[in-house]
């Protein structure tokens, strides 16, 4: 029975070097094909959430007129976009011009410059190349097709133009936070939260879409500093929980001004957990000797292959404690109403539960969040998309796999 347990272990040691040695004479002859961006470079993207839902709204209006009545609705949309660009090149001409003579007019709807608005000598570029690009195209815009292709017609009306004049409203900065048990979304988390930082202005506010189950201590921690760097300079935090905002995705949610949750979202779980496996008693079996050697009392206290003493589990539930002490305490400091000794059991609540527990502020989707902050600010998505090459990706699952920390 034993002999065919080795026969099986080897043949998986011999297939996991194969594709270990395939991956990497992929990614070699990868590199040398394509010249690849910088390890650890990425590219920051901003999408208008207002211009996005008020298209979507344009072109189910379109969809659901009759086919006789679309054509003239067509041309109704594309007299008033041309009429709402002639206002914003106005405005923007008298940015400019107050800007010639060193001063700013009062209600330039620019603002300052930053990554959701164009410098105006760039928005007057865009406007003139709009107009130009409606007049050629302007008959084939109109004709859109019926049907299936309706939406294609509509689109003609909502193609790529200027965008609307719009007032000096706030701003909401959406970011994405997905996590796994490395919290290795921070790499872009950071990027996010610099580029908002530099943007800024008074009024704005943040909002995270956050889905976490959470993981190490460590990353997590890292990534819920992340967050307080937005406190810290004043920004209104929001959190909103469609899924799973639970242990160390919940130290993430905790630091937000206020925490939406959706009705069946998992909320909670501050705890600590840790295991590992112990082959100590199946090497002896085989006269296997493990040695293991230190400089340090405590340096190595539970081991996977050695013998593990009753001085080493009680000093790893000593860290056990003193991990989840801390975890309480951060709870307590950025939720100071909040019963921490009756939540931080590791027990997780579903939405509704969870707001009467104190864990969350209100029930709602991001969604709808979102949904009701279009007519109260000027929305942007921000996202920063980190370049890391499939090596790179696959030695992080390794070094996860084989040394990560205490799991929250």
């Amino acid at each position: 029975m034993m002999d065919m347990i080795w026969e099986v272990l080897g043949f998986a040691l011999k297939a996991a070097t194969v594709v270990l040695a395939a991956l990497v004479v992929f990614q070699a002859a990868r590199g040398e094909e394509r010249d690849e961006p910088e390890e650890g470079s990425g590219v920051l993207r901003v999408k208008n959430l207002n211009d996005e839902e008020r298209g979507k709204a344009r072109a189910l209006k379109l969809l659901l007129l009759p086919a006789s009545a679309r054509r003239d609705a067509q041309k109704v949309t594309k007299r008033d976009a041309k009429r709402e660009a002639q206002q914003e090149r106005k405005e923007v001409k008298r940015t400019l011009k107050a800007k010639a003579v060193g001063g700013t007019p009062e209600e330039s709807p620019a603002g300052p410059a930053s990554p959701a608005s164009p410098a105006p000598e760039e928005r007057l570029a865009e406007l003139d190349g709009a107009e130009g690009a409606d007049g050629a195209e302007g008959a084939e815009g109109a004709d859109g097709a019926e049907g299936a292709d309706g939406a294609g017609g509509a689109g003609g009306a909502q193609r790529p133009r200027a965008q609307r004049p719009r007032a000096q409203r706030p701003r909401l900065f959406v970011l994405d936070f997905e996590g796994d048990i490395q919290a290795s979304a921070v790499e872009s988390l950071r990027q996010e939260v610099s580029a908002v930082l530099t943007a800024r202005r008074p009024g704005d506010h943040v909002l995270v879409r956050l889905k976490n189950a959470g993981g190490y201590v460590h990353t997590h921690g890292l990534a819920a500093s992340q967050l307080k760097r937005l406190k810290e300079h004043k920004l209104p935090l929001w959190v909103t929980v469609d899924e799973i905002a639970a242990s160390g995705g919940y130290m993430m949610a905790c630091v937000a001004d206020k925490i939406f949750a959706a009705p069946f979202a998992l909320v909670g779980s501050i705890g600590v957990v840790a295991q590992l496996p112990n082959f100590h008693r199946l090497l002896q079996r085989f006269d296997v000797d493990v040695e293991l050697h230190t400089a340090g009392k405590y340096k190595r206290t539970l081991t996977a292959i050695g013998e593990n003493t009753p001085e080493a589990r009680e000093k790893f539930v000593e860290e056990l404690q003193v991990t989840h002490a801390l975890f309480k305490e951060f709870v307590s400091s950025a939720r100071p109403a909040l019963d921490v000794e009756r939540v931080a059991t590791g027990e997780t609540w579903l939405g509704a539960r969870a707001l009467e527990v104190g864990l969350v502020d209100e029930v709602s989707t991001s969604d709808e969040v979102i949904r009701a902050a279009l007519r109260r600010f000027e929305v942007f998505s921000v996202q920063y998309r980190v370049h890391r090459r499939l090596g790179a990706r696959f030695w992080s699952a390794l070094h996860a796999l084989a040394g990560g920390r205490l799991p929250l």
